[in-house]
């Protein structure tokens, strides 16, 4: 090989030494220029008339957003340097939601830009590759083939963005389809506005707005065309038809609605957003006074509750008690020794007394005076009819004299001993009431239990018998509309085999009502046990002041 003259070189220097890729100063090959040293390296191979022996070492070119199947960002941007006005990220969304732009990111203003709080950029996700080309397609002026668009007074510049490298687009967490969230019965809500910032209270105002618009959709969807007001159906009337609306933590930008089914849901979020997978709300749909603050909001799916197959996460009370020596049955009334100074009334098949260990001065068993109701549970039972007229009779009275919901469960499984059915009620403050539904859902997943939404009394009844004597966890959940949400979990083996059941635990229902009490010093009963003298003049008082409720009435 021969050297070439070059005036950076001395006459000492070797072709030898650049191909063996000695590089110094910072990546120069022998003190050249990264320019001079591709030539020579370029000139080398040519004339050896084989290939290069060598790789190049320097930066990979970035693949364009035009090539890149996983690029679904546009970078837009402005430039009226007279314009003081801040662009409402609301404002670009709507222009390009029917190209299917579904978010809208404007970073903050820095450098000179903050002085004015004016932004100058900004990016825009869309659903796929392919409707962001189309956008850029619909946008592009073929004369002069520039991409722009006007919005108010501002014309805006788009181009391919940065974001969707091939890494980037596998881990971009993308939305569920109606397909993927066949197992879930809730909707994902949020306000795409930053400014003004939204309270608390407002978000709340506006979350529930949008429960009521979804029940109200629900209620039309399902009249005939000749319905009036008299026989329309409500969700008050229909608890199928019931939504609840859900704020986890502090956030004041997104919530999530709660539905009886997927049914239901998929119903909604087709009326709302024009699609089964959901997206921005529909203005045609929105009424009143919030129409225009709620522009731009998104309702998309929920994920469905995780099922978990490793060690739980949430730690369930493990504290252990002495066994108790006691073997006749704690609820059937001629035994020697019931404790009847907890018993508040009795009616022809069933009683109600008060539990040992009270959550509250109010919580009290509806307890079937045949213990052979153990067999199907005190729902289904000989005396489910008085069960639920009582059950009925103490939610009015919690309501009307304490302004409290009722939670309302039975854990009927068989034990060593024997099982006498009873149903548990629990006064809850409504404060604590909002919290129930999303509790009892998240401790359920925890254990990968679950529930299934009970439409009748009929349905109850099929759901109970199916199960064989197997057991269920029966739970009724208080909402707005009046008319409990009602849920059975009837445990299924992991491996269709029945010697592996999964196992509801035993303070399960009470875990969950002293979590939303905030007194979780008191999930064991035995915890909170009081002397028999402070037991009687509770339930004494508890005897008078629903006999006064009932003789009221």
């Amino acid at each position: 090989a021969s050297a070439v003259a070059c005036p950076y070189t001395t006459d000492n220097y070797m072709m030898a030494s650049v191909a063996e890729g000695i590089l110094s100063n910072g990546g120069k090959a022998g003190g050249l220029s990264e320019a001079a040293a591709r030539s020579i390296m370029l000139e080398s191979a040519s004339s050896s008339g084989g290939p290069q022996d060598f790789r190049w070492s320097g930066k990979r070119k970035r693949q364009t957003g035009g090539d890149n199947p996983n690029n679904t960002t546009l970078h837009i941007s402005w430039r009226n340097k007279e314009s003081s006005e801040n662009i409402a990220g609301v404002d670009i969304l709507q222009k390009l939601a029917p190209y299917g732009c579904n978010k809208v990111r404007l970073p903050p203003p820095r450098g000179a830009a903050a002085d004015n709080s004016v932004n100058k950029f900004g990016f825009l996700e869309f659903e796929s590759h392919e409707k962001a080309k189309s956008c850029l397609v619909e946008f592009t002026d073929a004369s002069t083939g520039n991409c722009g668009m006007q919005v108010g007074a501002i014309f805006f510049h788009l181009n391919w963005g940065k974001g969707g490298t091939a890494s980037r687009g596998e881990t971009k967490k993308a939305r569920l389809t109606e397909v993927e969230a066949l197992e879930s019965s809730s909707l994902f809500f949020s306000i795409r506005r930053k400014t003004p910032e939204i309270t608390t209270d407002e978000f709340s105002t506006y979350l529930e707005y949008m429960r009521v618009i979804a029940e109200k959709g629900l209620e039309d969807a399902i009249l005939d065309g000749e319905s009036t007001s008299e026989t329309r159906i409500t969700a008050k009337d229909e608890p199928a038809l019931a939504v609840e609306k859900s704020i986890v933590g502090q956030q004041n930008s997104y919530g999530f609605l709660r539905f009886a089914s997927h049914a239901a849901a998929s119903m909604a979020v087709q009326v709302l957003t024009g699609s089964l997978d959901g997206g921005i709300l529909l203005q045609d749909n929105l009424e009143g006074p919030y129409k225009n603050d709620l522009s731009g909001a998104v309702l998309y799916w929920a994920p469905p509750p995780k099922k978990v197959t490793e060690k739980s996460s949430h730690k369930f009370h493990k504290k252990h008690f002495p066994s108790d020596s006691r073997k006749d049955c704690w609820f059937c009334l001629a035994s020697p020794t019931c404790e009847q100074h907890l018993i508040v009334t009795v009616r022809d098949t069933c009683y109600v007394a008060m539990p040992k260990g009270p959550l509250d001065d109010f919580h009290s068993l509806i307890i079937p005076v045949g213990h052979d109701d153990g067999k199907v549970g005190a729902l289904c039972g000989s005396s489910a009819g008085e069960v639920d007229e009582v059950k009925d009779q103490l939610r009015s009275f919690l309501r009307s004299k304490l302004n409290k919901e009722m939670f309302v469960f039975e854990r009927a499984f068989q034990t060593k001993g024997g099982y006498h059915s009873h149903v548990q009620c629990i006064p809850l403050h409504l404060d604590a009431v909002k919290d129930l539904y999303s509790t009892i859902m998240k401790m359920a997943s925890d254990l990968n239990l679950e529930f299934k939404a009970v439409e009748s009394d009929l349905g109850l009844r099929a759901i109970v018998t199916s199960s064989e004597g197997e057991g269920y966890f029966y739970a009724e959940i208080p909402t707005l509309s009046g008319k409990p949400r009602r849920l059975i979990c009837v445990p299924s083996a992991d491996d269709g085999s029945s010697e592996k059941k999964r196992f509801i635990p035993l303070q399960f229902g009470r875990e969950v009502a002293a979590a939303c009490m905030g007194r979780k010093e008191k999930i064991h009963w035995k915890e909170c046990v009081l002397d028999e003298k402070n037991e009687g003049a509770l339930a004494q008082n508890f005897r008078n002041s629903f006999e006064d409720f009932l003789g009221g009435k």
